[in-house]
Formats: structure tokens, C-alpha cells, sequence
């Protein structure tokens, strides 16, 4: 259209993550005017956020740390908070990291100043999910883009034969129940001979035909000394 001129110009995007909750167990440790909640992250989760479950009125600074001791970020103010009353009522139970912790551990640190400690009834964390699970009801071809959607496929020399494979006839293969492998290494009676019973009955036949021998010329030359002497 003629006489229209773009004056702002704003594209806005979202990117969700898959996420889910589980509760982990917890240890909870009070010290001199501060609390410190521990928990074990056995399966790695990539944790974005944990939830506190809490009760009462209270306000109490918070920090966090790894396994190694080193400081985690929280998102936001490190504040836990609940406030309920009549005309107010506000609260704040939840810690969000700005990027995910995989941590082992992570200790939580309570700043309780001169207050009573709180009472944590339970702890529940949201994390990223990084495996995908599908149905296997599916008839049609799945294809599964990471990243990039113009993302084409690897292109080998074996699609080239395709057609003339397809032809070939289809050799049936059977699978021989398992059984377990011998131990060739303990001997147990007859067994003791394995397969070294060739090499043994080799060696044998070798001892023998030198006694064979060793006598053969023996007496072949007793033979001839009784000639020289008659």
C-alpha cells in the first residue's frame, strides 16, 4: 500500500522446556541462627527450581551451594517468604536457577537471624527432561529434529543399493539357546584335558618314538661290536 511506512517492527518468541516434579528426600541440619537443607541428586536431574513445602508467616534470606561448595545463582531475590493475613497475603516458596544444576548435592542455606527455625515438611524440585519417551503405536516413519528444522539426512552409498538389496533373497537366521561357556582353566577329571588332548597325545607319541628309536640303535650297535669282536 502506498503511502504506509513501517514505523516498529517486534517479533517476540517463547522456547518451553519439557519439565517435570519429583520429591526428594532431605536432611535437615540447625546451626547457630541459620538452617542448612541438604539433598542428594543420585540420577544428575538438570534441577531448575526447587519448591519448599512450609508453613506460618516468615521472611528468610536464603543461599545455595554445590557439592564442592561452590555458590549456585538464584534467580531473582534469594528470599523465601510467606506472609498471610487479612488484607495481605503473599508468598514466595520457590527457588529458580537461572541455568539448570546437575549438582550432585546442593545445600540450601537458611539465614533464620533470631527467629524460630522454619518447618520443612517437604521438598519438591522441577527439573529439565532430557529424555523423550514415544508411543510405539506409530505406523508412519518418525523423524526427530534437533536443533535445526532444515536438518537433512546423512546421505551414504548403501541408500544407492537400496533397491537391488530389497531384491535379494532373505536368509532366515535361527539363535541357538545360550548355554555357559566352559571353563577350560580347572581341571575336572577327564575334562582336565580340554583341548590340549591333541597336542598332549602329539607329545606322548614324540616320547615314545625317540625310546623307539633310542633303542632301535642300541642294539643295532651292540650287534655290530659282537661282529668285531668275532
Amino acid at each position: 500500500m502506498e503511502g504506509l511506512q513501517l514505523i516498529h517492527n517486534e517479533q517476540l518468541s517463547n522456547w518451553v522446556n519439557y519439565s517435570d516434579t519429583v520429591e526428594l528426600p532431605f536432611d535437615v541440619i540447625h546451626e547457630d541462627r541459620h538452617t542448612k537443607v541438604q539433598f542428594q541428586n543420585e540420577n544428575r536431574l538438570k534441577i531448575a527450581a526447587i519448591r519448599f513445602s512450609l508453613e506460618g508467616n516468615f521472611r528468610r534470606s536464603v543461599s545455595a551451594v554445590d557439592h564442592e561448595g561452590r555458590p549456585l545463582n538464584i534467580q531473582g531475590e534469594s528470599e523465601l517468604y510467606q506472609i498471610l493475613f487479612e488484607q495481605v497475603q503473599v508468598e514466595n516458596k520457590e527457588l529458580r536457577f537461572p541455568q539448570p544444576v546437575a549438582a550432585e548435592e546442593i545445600v540450601i542455606t537458611v539465614f533464620n537471624e533470631d527467629s524460630a527455625p522454619l518447618n520443612i515438611t517437604g521438598i519438591e524440585v522441577v527439573y529439565y527432561m532430557d529424555r523423550l519417551i514415544f508411543e510405539g503405536s506409530v505406523q508412519e516413519p518418525l523423524q526427530l529434529l534437533y536443533g535445526n528444522p532444515e536438518a537433512r539426512s546423512p546421505v551414504y552409498d548403501l541408500a544407492n543399493f537400496k533397491t537391488y538389496i530389497l531384491r535379494e533373497p532373505l536368509q532366515e537366521a535361527s539363535v541357538s539357546r545360550g548355554t555357559e561357556q566352559p571353563d577350560f582353566t580347572k581341571e575336572r577329571g577327564s575334562e582336565a584335558w580340554g583341548p590340549l588332548s591333541f597336542q598332549r597325545l602329539f607329545q606322548i607319541a614324540i616320547i615314545l618314538a625317540s625310546i623307539v628309536l633310542v633303542v632301535l640303535i642300541g642294539t643295532k650297535l651292540s650287534r655290530q661290536n659282537k661282529n668285531n669282536d668275532a
